[in-house]
């Protein structure tokens, strides 16, 4: 991670990016390398764009509205209980990493909207925090939780607690994409 005092430490770039720099960046070249050890890192998206993709309770699909979302859309959490899950297949029984690509553009409850995190009926996180992401069309993604998943077919559930609305999910993240190392040439 950068140092607190960089500018680079509240904001990412993806390689589209090179081409859209700004002062005082604009004449840099920007490269992106992956982390050597983490080259061969692999990951499988999960959409929740449609009720073919997961099973839900009581909130609504979105495909327009807020952009930048992958697939065809998004899932809106609505009130106390209600719920998304995902059936992930996997190979090899092991802890996987996973993560969730959501917005959430309300500072109410603090900025925050915790969803409990289940995996197949045994495992739970009793409070995954969903934070504040600056606008409901600005997307990120969760903590990182490390889960036991079983070889062939799992469950994955979120599920809306303690207030009444959840926050805009895109797609559940299995495994953890390789880091990229961001070099700015030219940096004055």
């Amino acid at each position: 991670p950068c140092s607190p005092s960089s500018s680079w430490r509240r904001y990412s770039f993806i390689p589209q990016d090179r081409r859209q720099t700004s002062k005082p960046f604009a004449n840099n070249d920007v490269t992106f390398e992956t982390v050597p050890e983490e080259a061969d890192l692999t990951y499988t998206i999960h959409e929740a764009d449609s009720n073919t993709d997961v099973t839900t309770a009581t909130g609504s699909f979105n495909s327009g509205g807020f952009d930048n979302h992958s697939g065809s859309g998004y899932y809106a959490m609505g009130g106390t209980n209600d719920y998304v899950q995902w059936t992930v297949n996997v190979q090899e029984a092991r802890t996987y990493p996973i993560s969730v690509r959501y917005s959430l553009g309300d500072k109410s409850l603090g900025g925050n909207r915790p969803l409990k995190l289940n995996v197949n009926g045994n495992f739970e996180v009793e409070s995954y925090d969903m934070i504040f992401t600056d606008s409901s069309s600005y997307w990120r993604y969760s903590d990182i939780v490390n889960v036991p998943l079983d070889a062939g077919d799992n469950t994955i559930r979120l599920t809306v607690f303690e207030q009444d609305g959840g926050v805009n999910v895109d797609h559940l993240r299995v495994g953890k994409p390789p880091a990229i190392v961001i070099k700015l040439n030219g940096w004055p």
